[in-house]
């Protein structure tokens, strides 16, 4: 029984955001960074083994104390002086100067969005949308291992979107239906964080022991494991902070606990990051933006992204653990042996893992989510992702005040990073990359990749074009390398930007 346990804990790792751990590297690799070979695995006893397969090897008395959210679950704190006289807060309002104490949010499901196609913008010349449908077909059909692609360009008033291949077993795959984002859920944090200051919630300069202070469930934490960042150290990835340790003995119960808050994420932090001072991709880093915009604003993080970012330009959006997941999600595929399972390639919400009983039954979404949250948490289809990346990045976008758009794209730091397997530049949770074309010019854009558990995104802004670029695929092809003549390593996604980025460009 007890080998039985040890293995369970071994296939129970799976990294949500598996570009987190693969894209710290600070040299360029030849190959699309690899997953991670575990998975998360469902607590729910079978009704003969009522609590031996929960409980992990550790007793219950052995749980550590950071991770049990029930004890003083509401306590409340000082609070440092706000600066409005209003009685609540209500999304980016000001804060209340007279408020004395703050209690930190309880998790809670939402309802999900209704996924639609956007059909009130323009089509593009009938020129265009042939060959864009071209290259999304040409770069697909050469990909050996896939389940489906759904593409969108958006361009202010013009808006075309196509989708190939499936959305699980035998379905084809439809341009209304949510896939997984990954890591470009980041642009959603970044964008909150800089309403919350404009706000004056915070500032760029005050440090997590001030913007946490009497957070109950954070303060548990091993503060040696958590450097006291600014808030702009976070944005920048530049805090000193490592990332969850996906073989902590504590990860089955982190994500099968029914009390799960995200703080709970940070429990799984065994040492604090290995750059400080410099550039070191973490999750954590996020995280902890999400627990501040949580605690200071007493929302939770869902639901102040779908009342501050979504609602207002008719986006929809889901975002996990807090969102159900829609009926007409596209299920995430990958190779079962990459994450602790028996086989090739398939459906990772069907997966078995090694060791477990036949009756075992994975919750995917939930228990991934969790290790996802505002570092991977999102989930949408290409026409939101692509509306959402002009309206971030475009000068003629509305997510963010002049001013904030423009802080945004001057954080970028002059050094380069490698980010995706490919040379970057990194700012307040965005990348900048330049693409050369084939007539000898240049093209910058900005966004953020995203891949991992059985997903795969890339947003792309190009200032140049002032359009936006969404690319998802519910399989993991930004770790498969793409067939395009891109001048840079390109995989099945970024193959499909590049040469749309080309095809707009040329004027045709």
């Amino acid at each position: 029984m007890k080998l039985f346990f040890f293995s369970l804990l071994c296939v129970f790792c799976f990294v949500a955001c598996q570009e987190s751990s693969s894209y710290q590297s600070s040299t360029p690799t030849s190959v699309e960074p690899s997953p991670t070979k575990s998975i998360p695995q469902d607590p729910t006893p079978h009704k003969d083994e009522p609590q031996a397969y929960v409980k992990t090897t550790e007793t219950e008395s052995d749980k550590p104390e950071i991770l049990d959210n029930t004890s003083d679950s509401q306590t409340e704190i000082e609070l440092i002086p706000t600066k409005n006289e209003n009685t609540e807060t209500q999304g980016s309002t000001k804060p209340t100067p007279h408020v004395a104490s703050l209690k930190y949010i309880k998790h809670a499901k939402i309802d999900p969005p209704k996924f639609i196609n956007k059909t009130a913008y323009k089509a593009f010349d009938d020129n265009i949308t042939s060959k864009l449908s071209q290259i999304v077909a040409n770069n697909f059909d050469s990909l050996t291992t896939k389940m489906g692609i759904s593409v969108a360009v958006f361009a202010g008033d013009k808006l075309w979107s196509e989708a190939k291949g499936n959305a699980y077993e035998s379905v084809p795959l439809r341009t209304d239906q949510p896939i997984g984002i990954m890591s470009t859920s980041k642009t959603f944090i970044s964008a909150l964080i800089l309403k919350q200051i404009e706000a004056d919630f915070y500032s760029l300069n005050d440090r997590l022991s001030d913007l946490l202070k009497g957070h109950s469930l954070y303060q548990r934490l091993d503060q040696n494991l958590f450097p006291d960042s600014t808030v702009e150290e976070l944005l920048l990835m530049r805090g000193g902070h490592g990332d969850k340790d996906t073989n902590s003995k504590y990860l089955n119960y982190v994500v099968s606990k029914p009390d799960w808050h995200p703080s709970d994420y940070l429990a799984l932090t065994t040492k604090p990051g290995s750059n400080p001072g410099g550039y070191e991709y973490s999750n954590n880093s996020s995280v902890l933006l999400g627990l501040i915009a949580q605690f200071q604003s007493q929302k939770q993080l869902a639901t102040l992204y779908e009342e501050d970012l979504f609602q207002p330009l008719s986006l929809q959006i889901g975002f996990r653990p807090a969102t159900r997941i829609p009926d007409t999600m596209a299920l995430p595929h990958a190779n079962y042996s990459m994450y602790g399972g028996y086989g090739g390639f398939g459906d990772l919400t069907k997966m078995r893992p090694i060791g477990v009983p036949d009756w075992y039954k994975i919750d995917y979404f939930e228990q991934d989510g969790r290790l996802a949250w505002a570092g991977a948490g999102g989930f949408t289809t290409p026409e939101n992702m692509a509306i959402w990346g002009y309206e971030l990045y475009s000068p003629k976008g509305n997510a963010l005040s002049d001013h904030n758009r423009n802080l945004i794209l001057k954080s970028i730091i002059e050094e380069d990073i490698i980010l995706g397997g490919v040379t970057q530049r990194y700012g307040y949770h965005i990348a900048e990359r330049v693409h050369p074309m084939p007539d000898g010019t240049t093209i910058k854009t900005y966004g953020h990749p995203g891949g991992g558990g059985g997903y795969s995104s890339v947003l792309m802004y190009s200032p140049k074009l002032d359009i936006s670029i969404s690319v998802l695929a519910n399989s993991e092809l930004g770790h498969q390398r793409g067939t395009c003549d891109a001048p840079y390593m390109a995989t099945g996604l970024t193959c499909i930007t590049y040469e749309i980025l080309s095809l707009l460009n040329s004027g045709l």
